[in-house]
């Protein structure tokens, strides 16, 4: 055999063996994916059950919460605004990563919001007015923006849409 031949066949030997390695690569990187969105999921998952077992363990805290989403004025002093800014902010946190993480976990964000905010005019009166669409992304707070409109166009500031807490 001459040696162009034998470099023939081990130049397509090499390749042969480098586009297997590149799929199996490219198989691993899917996995990595895959495990990375399973972990991201999961990590939303537990923050939102902190979230929810902060409120429901301390009744003070259970009370302030609901005091301060249905009627932000009913706060009575500045270190009661400060807490429920702090829990809101959590809570527009997580909206902010459903929306940009929701698909995975299979939830459209915007009918969860729109049920959120309709049912809570004091938090909606401390998104305005407070700092917190600042420390969200924009795309979110046009979204937040957008759904406050349309909730105050249709039941005012203080107004709430409940119609969807009741069973038909």
């Amino acid at each position: 055999m001459e040696w162009d031949s034998i470099i023939a066949i081990a130049q397509i030997i090499t390749g042969v063996a480098t586009f297997i390695v590149a799929l199996f690569l490219a198989f691993q990187l899917l996995l990595q994916h895959r495990d990375a969105q399973r972990e991201l999921t999961l990590d939303v998952s537990e923050q939102m059950e902190r979230f929810r077992l902060t409120i429901a363990s301390d009744p003070s805290v259970a009370e302030l919460w609901d005091r301060g989403r249905n009627d932000f004025d009913a706060l009575t002093n500045q270190t009661e605004r400060v807490q429920f800014f702090f829990l809101a902010s959590i809570n527009m946190t997580h909206f902010s990563l459903l929306e940009d993480f929701g698909d995975l976990m299979k939830y459209d964000t915007e009918p969860l919001l729109f049920r959120s905010l309709s049912t809570n005019p004091g938090m909606r009166k401390m998104y305005k007015e407070s700092a917190m669409k600042h420390s969200l992304p924009s795309h979110f707070t046009e979204k937040i923006e957008s759904v406050i409109q349309s909730i105050e166009e249709e039941v005012g500031e203080k107004g709430q849409i409940r119609d969807y807490l009741t069973a038909s």
